[in-house]
């Protein structure tokens, strides 16, 4: 049998086949009765030798793998990635925006610590002198401010202490670790944004095929390969939709002849300035076809330094409710079922819903029955208003974006 680089690929010596090519040559060269038994001092110096050689072996295959992009990973996988430009996502936090119940007077200094309801080990830190900036302003991190000039609600940001998807729903993380005088509350907008772990080397390999087909097909595949890739470089979660008009005349998406309107969601709260995207698209798309959005016009620079206008849309996010009754085994469901129930749906949700994707209530049936003991759904009612009674999916229109917040869910047992 043959074995090294083979038109099938590379096939591995195995340690046997190397002691024996080791005892048949010494024979052959040395004496036919040498006694090469593993009991012999011969032999025991055989099978050290050849130990070591089968680990050469082993390390010639893993260089070997490692050039393909089908079965290599770590390092390996990193190098030939890097390539074409794409590299693993690193390790996130998860973060969510929402209010301080502060006394007058109060400071509350970055790094001060919230951590969710009945699990101690998800912790949010605050970033930043948060205080002093009145509820109407855009959350996120901004510089100090000083004590709060009175008693009120003041924006904050919060980031988990640790990467991961850690979980903190609606109206949970409201636990104040760090003990301040005059720190009442803090009360979360909705869900947290989710944080991630390192991408693993499977969806590395996917997400690789994944841009190098789109930058080989369709220019609206490759600005939407491109805008992604604006988010994931600045850590942003979110969706992309091109929409395309090849005609000459308004298409009834109402997009003018000849044009692409960008629709970028990235977040609630946006986690891209204007000048970023409309940067990405202009730099993006073919000469010759105009923008279209309802954001805009947003100047981009071509290389001569000459400005652009260009446009494009944020989808309009439209917040769901579920009602639901189920039937459960009391002697298997959990004690946090009811709550595994609705993170369960807003992470299907986060990862399904696309922008004008009606929201199908049968395609969150496998959420709630892979809770243990739930035994069946009886009733699903879903609408756009709270304690929603209605039963048939709902549609939305090609600039709406459904979204699911754990609040938004009420959990009945029948």
């Amino acid at each position: 049998m043959a074995y090294g680089v083979l038109p099938e690929g590379f096939v591995e010596k195995p340690l046997p086949v190397i002691l024996a090519e080791i005892e048949a040559r010494e024979k052959d060269e040395i004496s036919s009765a040498l006694d090469v038994s593993s009991s012999s001092p011969i032999g025991q110096i055989n099978g050290t030798f050849a130990a070591q050689v089968s680990e050469l072996w082993a390390l010639a295959k893993a260089i070997y793998v490692q050039w393909d992009p089908d079965k290599n990973v770590g390092d390996g996988q990193d190098a030939v990635c890097a390539v074409t430009g794409v590299t693993r996502l690193p390790a996130e936090k998860s973060f969510v925006d929402g209010s301080l119940g502060l006394d007058t007077g109060t400071q509350v200094p970055a790094g001060s610590l919230v951590s969710v309801q009945g699990d101690p080990s998800s912790v949010f830190e605050v970033l930043g002198e948060l205080v002093g900036f009145p509820e109407s302003l855009v959350a996120g991190p901004v510089p100090s401010a000083g004590p709060a000039p009175s008693d009120g609600n003041y924006r904050a940001r919060l980031r988990c202490t640790k990467t991961g998807a850690v979980v903190a729903n609606s109206g949970t993380l409201t636990v104040i670790v760090t003990p301040i005088t005059g720190w009442n509350s803090f009360t979360a907008d909705g869900d947290a944004s989710r944080g991630r772990d390192v991408e693993t080397s499977s969806e590395l390999r996917v997400r690789r095929e994944e841009e190098l087909f789109a930058a080989g097909s369709a220019p609206v595949d490759a600005i939407r390969a491109d805008l992604l890739q604006l988010l994931e470089d600045n850590n942003v979660s979110g969706s992309v939709t091109v929409l395309e008009n090849t005609t000459l005349t308004t298409d009834a998406n109402g997009v003018p002849g000849k044009a692409i309107e960008c629709l970028v969601f990235d977040g609630i709260v946006p986690g891209l300035v204007d000048e970023d995207i409309a940067q990405q698209i202009f730099d993006s798309k073919a000469a010759g076809i105009q923008t279209y959005g309802t954001t805009g016009p947003v100047i981009a620079v071509d290389d001569d330094g000459n400005d652009h206008d260009v446009y494009f849309s944020r989808p309009t996010t439209v917040p769901v409710y579920f009602d639901i009754d189920i039937v459960i085994d009391a002697s298997s469901f959990p004690v946090t079922g009811d709550a595994d129930i609705e993170t369960a749906l807003a992470t299907f949700a986060l990862a399904h819903q696309k922008h004008g994707l009606e929201v199908a209530a049968s395609l969150y049936y496998a959420s709630i029955t892979g809770i243990a003991g739930v035994k069946k759904i009886s009733a699903f009612r879903l609408g756009e208003t709270a304690s929603p009674v209605g039963t048939s999916d709902l549609p939305m229109a090609v600039r709406e974006l459904a979204t699911l917040d754990t609040g938004n869910i009420t959990i009945n047992h029948v």
